[in-house]
């Protein structure tokens, strides 16, 4: 799966904005970044960074750094809101990751299926036109939800329940038919018998 990247650039400032990724616990371990269980909390995460020492100029007016996190069904549907991180530049950092913890997809709106996700960044003072801003988009995930064991269990009891029923069925049949066998037989032996004395 290819990872979406994009650069941005106000000469001679250059940002670039990548690594949109999800990650999801599993107890001990995660789950592939492009499945999201419906029932589990995960985090979305994206990168800012700052390519050239001319970023100092910017850095130093120590603008706010916003990410807005966003999934939108891949077939017909309305977009979800995932959230905002963000962060306050530091004239000493170059790299900035941005991170949502979150509820599980499930909580979050989002329903079963494959999901664009994507991020849209906007770097300068909330209350002022950005000075920076960019998009992405690409990255698919699936949300999954798998069946509830008991209602997997309950399947397969009614499955079994039914065959055995079939079974019992047509034990009862050979049987009726295996009566009136014997019965036909019988009573034609001692009708013979009689005539022939």
């Amino acid at each position: 799966m290819s990872v979406p990247q994009i650069a941005i650039g106000i000469l001679p400032i250059t940002c670039r904005f990548h690594g949109l990724t999800l990650r999801q616990s599993a107890g001990d371990s995660l789950e592939p970044e492009d499945i999201l269980m419906a029932d589990r909390p995960f985090q979305i995460q994206a990168t800012v960074e700052w390519k050239s020492n001319a970023a100092i100029a910017l850095l130093s007016l120590q603008p706010e750094i916003a990410v807005e996190f966003f999934a939108k069904p891949a077939g017909i549907g309305e977009g979800v809101d995932l959230g905002v991180a963000t962060e306050i530049a530091d004239p000493d950092q170059r790299l900035y990751t941005l991170a949502l913890d979150l509820e599980s997809p499930a909580d979050c709106g989002l329903a079963t299926g494959i999901h664009h996700l994507g991020a849209l960044l906007r770097i300068g003072a909330p209350d002022a036109p950005a000075l920076l801003c960019g998009v992405l988009e690409g990255s698919l995930v699936e949300v999954f939800s798998p069946i509830p064991k008991n209602q997997a269990l309950e399947r397969n009891g009614a499955t079994g329940q039914g065959r055995n029923g079939a079974r019992r069925r047509g034990e009862g049949r050979r049987q009726k038919a295996e009566g009136r066998k014997g019965s036909w037989g019988s009573g034609g032996a001692e009708e013979r018998g009689k005539l022939r004395r």
